[in-house]
């Protein structure tokens, strides 16, 4: 198995533009969109999951825009490669597919990429799809992967190496006592899956009882666990030098030494 790492500061200029068609799958609650764009001779296809919160497929939110999934799929599209783009449930295009807060779970971007991998696979007619997956993104690319005879690929790009509750106690580490002593408690109990009673107002931000599930469900998963459980010939792993939330060193834990040559 070949294992490439990278660590790198990534800048793709691209010139921005509309060759992308817009397809849809129908849901229980709505549909998800992806936009593709299709080169006619190519015979692998990349998906490209955006990150966390209200991000779309071109890598933007309200108020943020940097356009880069959109100069990633076009750089790919450029050399030759077809891409699939998506917009996550109840983001953007998908919007309509949106579930109440308190029912959303890790688990259904994950069950919507593989779904997005059956799609491709079997109404695109692409028999190599490899998965691009940025920030959140890259573990449920990774879960997604696992077990998937679909899927001959997996990048991730500035992905963390770290469970999400760690990630977060590093995040609230410089709050002041009992302030850090109280969230870290907290986070301890939404973990384990207990529920929280009486959360401060000023925590509901991060505590507040619709988004505790879905935030149980996610710090289940180990990513340096799970993508060893990805046997598939081609691995990429992406973080930027100057990256000031995944650094390189979430990088390193998604790296296994020993995938170099098995």
């Amino acid at each position: 198995m070949k294992y490439f790492f990278l660590t790198a500061i990534i800048i793709l200029l691209s010139v921005i533009s509309t060759n992308a068609q817009e397809i849809s799958m129908k849901t229980n609650t709505g549909k998800l969109v992806g936009f593709l764009k299709k080169n006619e001779n190519a015979d692998i296809l990349f998906i490209i999951h955006p990150g966390s919160g209200p991000t779309d497929h071109n890598g933007n939110q309200v108020g943020m825009q940097n356009n880069s999934l959109l100069q990633l799929s076009e750089s790919l599209y450029k050399e030759g490669y077809s891409t699939l783009a998506i917009d996550k449930r109840g983001v953007a295009k998908s919007i309509g597919a949106a579930t109440k807060e308190e029912d959303l779970r890790f688990e259904t971007y994950v069950n919507d990429l593989k779904d997005w991998i059956s799609y491709a696979y079997d109404s695109l007619d692409y028999q190599k799809i490899v998965l691009i997956g940025h920030s959140e993104g890259s573990l449920i690319s990774i879960l997604a992967a696992q077990n998937n005879d679909q899927v001959m690929g997996l990048i991730s790009i500035s992905g963390a190496g770290m469970n999400a509750l760690d990630i977060l106690k590093v995040q609230l580490a410089t709050q002041p006592e009992p302030m850090k002593t109280e969230m870290f408690q907290k986070l301890d109990s939404v973990k384990a899956g207990y529920e929280l009673q009486n959360v401060n107002p000023m925590y509901y931000a991060l505590f507040r009882p619709s988004v505790v599930p879905y935030m149980h469900s996610w710090f289940q998963y180990n990513p340096s666990e799970e993508i060893a459980k990805v046997t598939y010939k081609y691995k990429l792993i992406i973080n930027g030098t100057a990256d000031i939330q995944t650094g390189v060193e979430q990088a390193t834990l998604l790296y296994n030494e020993e995938d170099d040559y098995s």
